[in-house]
């Protein structure tokens, strides 16, 4: 068991504690011996693409690291060193992400977008995943299901419907629970679970949105357009209350 000197402790190979006062490379502290260079230099850009993207969104001042605690708090990330599940590289608590192996950059953006739920929703109570049909101009309503007139999961406005935008895409399910040592998982697309892995690869899409990156970002649409704008303004509602 390692334990840092914050009293941040994990069972894993090693930990790598983001320092959110330093800048570019040095945002993420790694200690341990297993492939840290490359999580330090993974971490230290996602923190930078993260804090840049909400610096231009909200106006908050700062480096991207200072702008990047602000809306995620302290941060740690455990990297396992074991194997990958099928449910997925990493899970969230709090703002704790736990990894099996070094997660690529979409990985992490995807992760951060559960810590900066986790982190509004402690501060503000507003729920980041709390979200609804959007509207499409001269569309039917996306992410609605018309059978049972509530808000259901769907993939169109991506750049890509499938795992090459997405992190945590539909076909994988959502974990709600245990029995018997196993994992219990449900593939409904309207529930909870699916609000939360939704608001993650959305936030990462954005994040990456008009970057360069092919395979992340919305699409130049009005299905694209939509997701992007009802993105900006569920976002502006959290942080500010309107």
């Amino acid at each position: 068991m390692y334990c840092d000197s914050d009293g941040h402790c994990g069972s894993a190979n090693y930990l790598i504690q983001i320092n959110n006062t330093l800048d570019t490379l040095q945002e993420a502290e790694v200690n341990g011996t297993f492939q840290t260079q490359a999580a330090q230099n993974n971490a230290a850009e996602a923190i930078t693409i993260t804090g840049n993207k909400l610096k231009e969104l909200t106006g908050l001042q700062g480096s991207p690291g200072f702008v990047f605690k602000a809306y995620h708090g302290k941060t740690t990330i455990n990297i396992l060193g074991d194997d990958m599940p099928s449910s997925g590289n990493c899970s969230v608590n709090d703002q704790s992400i736990s990894c099996h192996q070094i997660p690529t950059m979409a990985n992490y953006l995807h992760e951060f977008g559960h810590v900066f739920e986790n982190h509004m929703y402690y501060l503000y109570g507003r729920k980041a995943s709390d979200l609804d049909p959007i509207q499409v101009k001269d569309q039917p309503l996306m992410d609605f299901d018309d059978k049972t007139n509530s808000w259901v999961r769907q993939t169109i406005g991506f750049i890509y419907a499938d795992k090459r935008s997405l992190e945590h895409y539909p076909d994988m399910g959502y974990i709600i629970g245990q029995e018997n040592g196993k994992d219990i998982i449900t593939y409904d697309q309207h529930n909870g679970y699916a609000k939360q892995e939704q608001w993650a690869d959305t936030y990462l899409n954005y994040l990456l949105d008009g970057s360069g990156d092919k395979n992340h970002g919305f699409n130049n649409d009005n299905y694209g357009d939509a997701r992007r704008k009802a993105f900006q303004q569920q976002i502006t509602w959290i942080i500010n209350g309107k």
